[in-house]
């Protein structure tokens, strides 16, 4: 952080900073009352998939 900044142009750039983030798709974030609120879980979006066991490294099991 910069010395000397204020608070207002820290929620600005934070806002911006989060704002990138969520439009690259590497944070999550939802709208809840018309503002944006942002999850900082690096899952985007659940797996849907399963898992073959005998595809595993040895000793994964």
């Amino acid at each position: 952080m910069q010395p000397g900044i204020k608070d207002e142009q820290l929620v600005a750039i934070t806002g911006k900073v989060l704002s990138h983030l969520y439009d690259k798709g590497l944070i999550r974030g939802r709208e809840m009352n018309g503002e944006m609120h942002y999850d900082l879980a690096k899952i985007t979006h659940e797996n849907d998939g399963e898992v073959d066991p005998e595809l595993l490294a040895p000793g994964l099991d």
